[in-house]
């Protein structure tokens, strides 16, 4: 999807998740995007490189209905005030985005 960027997957982000906190906690972002979308089919998260996004590896907010795809809550945000965790929210909205990078070796 246009304006949304990679995001290292969930099912590896242990280390990565906390690194991200740090960098945004450092950084005061409160909300920003994650590379998650299910925009072809509702409730079929997708990565931006198409890979699937399998619920037990997203840290979605512990609300038990997240993602509950509220109105078009149809892309994935993380949020400060819920440490982080993950929340589908209307795509349009005017947030930073989280991109991945290789690192030089």
């Amino acid at each position: 999807m246009e304006g949304l960027y990679d995001m290292p997957e969930i099912s590896r982000v242990t280390k990565e998740q906390k690194l991200l906190c740090n960098c945004r906690k450092s950084l005061s972002i409160d909300r920003s995007w994650l590379g998650l979308n299910d925009i072809d089919s509702e409730g079929n998260w997708l990565w931006v490189d198409d890979s699937v996004a399998l619920r037990k590896n997203v840290l979605w907010m512990e609300d038990p209905r997240q993602p509950d795809s509220t109105g078009d809550e149809d892309c994935a945000e993380m949020i400060r005030k819920f440490e982080y965790r993950t929340n589908d929210n209307i795509c349009s909205r005017q947030y930073p985005r989280l991109c991945e990078k290789r690192l030089l070796e």
